[in-house]
């Protein structure tokens, strides 16, 4: 049954390319013949004319294979670099929280010190204006040196967003 099958389609192969092969071969006995305008090439010639080609073909591919290994390799340098540049952004945001704490621990001092100035306004055992008065200054001193550093902290922010964004951009990529 299977041999069966194989010469059904190989017969049924045959019928369907037998009017292609035929039919160009009847069209060119109908045609006159004429003289061929160009006189065909030895083989020897037609043969070495491809090996040139191919020789040259090599020496194009061997071109190409060393501009990809020069290519693999400045990726592989680019990864590397984007290693770097993760773990820099990653000591970033660990200085980030550390600056994020600071400022609980000032907003901690602020409400501390608003907790002893209503003690002293009731007339509480506690620190004498003279003290507050000093502690205030001493809050004021904070505050200014924690906004100068919030303020350092933003601009390197805005930096590095800006550099970020124009790298992605340069790469074709969004945010």
């Amino acid at each position: 049954m299977k041999r069966f099958r194989i010469v059904v389609a190989v017969l049924v192969a045959f019928a369907v390319a037998v009017p292609f092969v035929v039919a160009p071969l009847v069209e060119t006995q109908a045609q006159p013949k004429t003289k061929p305008t160009a006189k065909p090439k030895p083989a020897e010639a037609d043969h070495a004319e491809m090996q040139e080609e191919h020789k040259a073909a090599e020496v194009e591919h061997e071109h190409w294979l060393k501009e990809i290994s020069k290519w693999k390799s400045e990726h592989l340098r680019t990864l590397a670099t984007l290693a770097k540049i993760q773990a820099v952004l990653l000591e970033h945001e660990a200085v980030l929280e550390e600056h994020a704490e600071h400022v609980r621990v000032h907003d901690r001092h602020l409400l501390d010190h608003e907790l002893e100035i209503a003690e002293h306004e009731e007339g509480g055992g506690g620190e004498t204006h003279a003290e507050l008065a000093e502690k205030h200054k001493e809050f004021e001193g904070e505050h200014a040196e924690t906004r100068k550093a919030h303020e350092e902290f933003e601009r390197q922010h805005a930096t590095e967003m800006d550099d970020v964004k124009k790298l992605l951009e340069s790469l074709g990529g969004s945010e």
